[in-house]
């Protein structure tokens, strides 16, 4: 690594790994260079190499070991290629960002943190939402007790499916693909539930929405998640006894805002996904092999939810 950058092999050319190419490359200062790039598609991987930087290689193998990369972030847009494509990282002692979900299964996201720790290879997740200040003063507003004690939380979060294929063509499902973010965002602010309540509609055998009841000490935490029901717009709510908070354009995590009885107040500060790699950077960097910002619990719980309401 130079004096200046840390150096990231990126398996995955999609949409979401150029959305953080972007911030990497063009709106932060160069921190972060892509020096090395796989894809299934090697059209795909060769046009995000024009872009944004980066050596093409034939194999997740080549890309990991070529000789500048640092570590390694897994952005596949096919979730059930994540667990296959981490196991290769960690046994090649390459440190591993890996999108969420990790995997669609809690056995499979368990070993993965296990085989690192054998391997002594640092493992963690991008896990936004415990990168992004905005929830931070969530719970800071809600520990002052400005909206008293919480009654309800309201999620609705719909992505929409693409309208040249049919619903089911998202072999990863709803509950998976989109739930995350609303069960990770009530697990940062609140903790695991108690318990789960899951009803679900189906395509084909795959769940094109769901809603989801995670119930606390209290109160629930409602979620509505969907590829078919899309409005374009998401939004989240804490309803408490003396006010609420809301986040609008969830997911995206640029505001949230605060009326109560004694308090009115906006959080202003504006993040993007970037942050969660100079944080993961620096733990590397130090060392660390298993990060402390996001401790693999937190990751773990968000997927043994999931797999509760796959279950059911």
């Amino acid at each position: 690594m130079s004096s200046n950058n840390f150096n990231w092999c990126f398996i995955g050319a999609g949409n979401t790994a150029r959305s953080v190419a972007v911030e990497m490359t063009a709106i932060r200062s160069r921190s972060h260079k892509i020096v090395s790039v796989y894809d299934r598609e090697k059209m795909e991987a060769t046009s995000f190499a024009l872009f944004y930087g980066g050596l093409v290689y034939g194999t997740i193998e080549e890309a990991v070991s070529a000789p500048e990369v640092n570590a390694v972030y897994i952005s596949e847009e096919e979730i059930d290629l994540h667990y296959e494509i981490a196991k290769k990282c960690i046994l090649l002692k390459k440190p591993v960002l890996i999108e969420k979900p990790m995997t669609a299964d809690y056995s499979q996201a368990a070993e993965l943190y296990e085989l690192a720790k054998e391997n002594d290879v640092y493992f963690s997740s991008t896990t936004w939402e415990w990168f992004k200040p905005v929830f931070a003063k969530i719970r800071e507003w809600i520990a002052a007790g400005y909206i008293g004690d919480i009654k309800k939380v309201d999620i609705k979060y719909a992505k929409p499916n693409n309208p040249l294929k049919p619903l089911s063509a998202n072999k990863a499902g709803a509950l998976v693909s989109v739930g995350t973010f609303p069960i990770t965002s009530c697990t940062n602010i609140f903790g695991c539930p108690l318990s789960v309540e899951c009803t679900s509609e189906y395509d084909n055998g795959i769940d094109i929405s769901d809603k989801l009841i995670l119930k606390y000490d209290g109160f629930n935490c409602n979620i509505d998640i969907s590829f078919k029901n899309y409005s374009g717009r998401e939004t989240a709510t804490v309803t408490g006894t003396q006010g609420i908070i809301s986040v609008p354009l969830f997911h995206q995590y640029i505001r949230a805002k605060l009326m109560s009885n004694t308090k009115h107040e906006t959080t202003r500060n504006f993040q993007r996904n970037v942050n969660s790699f100079d944080i993961v950077a620096n733990e590397i960097n130090q060392g660390m092999k298993v990060s402390e910002f996001l401790p693999p619990e937190n990751v773990l719980n968000v997927i043994k939810i999931i797999n509760q309401c796959k279950n059911k």
